[in-house]
């Protein structure tokens, strides 16, 4: 298994310009962020239309939004302790509605919302596309996602 190494300031730089060059991850940054501002909490009607944006802008592949977004309520009425990576796991850990379904977590969806909808600072997107990205264009292996969730 490969060791990850830290970032150097030229490969921020690096992806620093990336980011300016992409307008369309500006401004879904900017639409989450007002949609976050606009209907704060985790109610229902509000978690609804996060899960749908995510699902949409990021391509996440959740069909099933209804039950993610019932979910996340449910998860965020009692939330861990402390906000830490359990609470991606129980964001992603979505219960199986039918016998014989398949149990699938949806980490990279449920590190989205957490990034989005409860902290930018405490919870990094990981979305091994977004690493590959950064990997390949500053030609070195990386701590996932990390640079680009905290540019």
């Amino acid at each position: 298994m490969p060791s990850f190494q830290p970032l150097k300031d030229s490969q921020i730089a690096i992806a620093t310009r990336l980011y300016d060059n992409l307008p369309g991850w500006k401004l879904y940054e900017e639409t989450l962020k007002s949609l976050n501002v606009e209907f704060p909490g985790y109610e229902l009607p509000a978690t609804l239309l996060k899960v749908t944006a995510i699902n949409q802008f990021y391509s996440t592949s959740l069909y099933a939004v209804m039950r993610m977004a019932e979910h996340i309520t449910a998860v965020m009425a009692n939330p861990p302790a402390n906000y830490d990576a359990e609470l991606v796991e129980k964001l992603a850990a979505l219960p199986i509605e039918t016998e014989g379904e398949t149990k699938r977590r949806f980490t990279s969806f449920a590190s989205k919302f957490a990034h989005f909808f409860i902290s930018q600072d405490n919870y990094p997107i990981m979305d091994k596309y977004s690493e590959k990205m950064v990997a390949f264009h500053t030609k070195t292996l990386l701590a996932p996602t990390y640079l680009l969730s905290k540019i």
